[in-house]
């Protein structure tokens, strides 16, 4: 059986967090040194978003065999020719495919210890944000192991 979901959220890497962002949870703070950092503003929001869209759709992660194509959206300064040609071709800059990933499951998730196997995961041009899963069962059988050379 395989499920596919299409969520409207425009994904958002996972920013290396420091100590200090445990306090600093006011982005609008008049003092500077008290004040959230922008790209971990941006992240706490996309966890927020990403949490209410996963819930509308009654979409829980599972443990294995999902499939995660991320939609970054195209720079608003692309001509409508580059728009047209980068549709759908690989996204091959930064923010890297690992922490969009590692953001999508501890936002949906918290805890991903259980995580077990994760199927491909793409990042793709798109006319805007999205992000796609695709769950496919997998079978959690004891695989043989390989023998050593």
């Amino acid at each position: 059986m395989t499920r596919r979901l299409l969520l409207d959220v425009v994904p958002t890497p996972k920013p290396r967090m420091t100590r200090s962002d445990r306090w600093r949870n006011d982005p609008h703070d008049p003092d500077p040194k008290r004040r959230q950092r922008p790209p971990v503003t941006r992240y706490w929001a996309f966890c927020d978003e990403l949490r209410a869209a996963a819930a509308r759709a009654g979409f829980t992660p599972p443990e294995e065999g999902l499939f995660i194509r991320f939609w970054i959206p195209m720079p608003a300064s692309w001509s409508g020719k580059k728009r047209a040609l980068m549709t759908g071709k690989p996204h091959q800059q930064k923010p890297d495919w690992d922490n969009l990933a590692k953001a999508l499951y501890d936002a949906l998730l918290g805890e991903d210890c259980r995580v077990w196997n994760t199927g491909p995961v793409e990042k793709r041009w798109g006319p805007v944000g999205m992000i796609e899963l695709t769950v496919h069962e997998v079978s959690p059988d004891a695989v043989e192991l390989p023998q050593a050379a």
